[in-house]
């Protein structure tokens, strides 16, 4: 027999009982540490969806500006080019009537000054 262990020489059931003492501050200890890391867990989610949330408000924003800009410069480029269109319009009534005067120049001055 074996005097020196103190664990040895106490009843079995006060040994169980202090293991199950130990053992249930042990299940408390990680319960309490799953719930530190659930709760972590849930913050870190919460920062992230708050964070895509916001890129995505932000992206939003720029999408609508850009487009805004985009409709702007289309709408401008429109105008410039109506713009020429009527200069090209103009220039080729021009065109036309000095052809014409052209043709007609000479055949009233055969029809006239013969």
């Amino acid at each position: 027999m074996n005097t020196g262990n103190k664990m040895n020489s106490k009843p079995l059931e006060e040994r169980v009982s202090f293991l199950e003492g130990k053992i249930e501050v042990l299940i408390n200890q990680v319960n309490e540490r799953l719930r530190g890391i659930e709760s972590e867990i849930s913050n870190l989610r919460n920062e992230m969806n708050e964070n895509i949330n916001n890129l995505r408000n932000e992206m939003s924003a720029k999408i609508d500006s850009s487009r805004s800009e985009t409709k702007s410069e289309i709408n401008s480029l429109r105008s410039e080019i109506k713009e020429l269109n009527d200069k090209i319009d103009n220039q080729f009534k021009w065109l036309i009537g000095l052809i014409v005067a052209s043709w007609l120049i000479p055949i009233l001055l055969r029809f006239f000054f013969p």
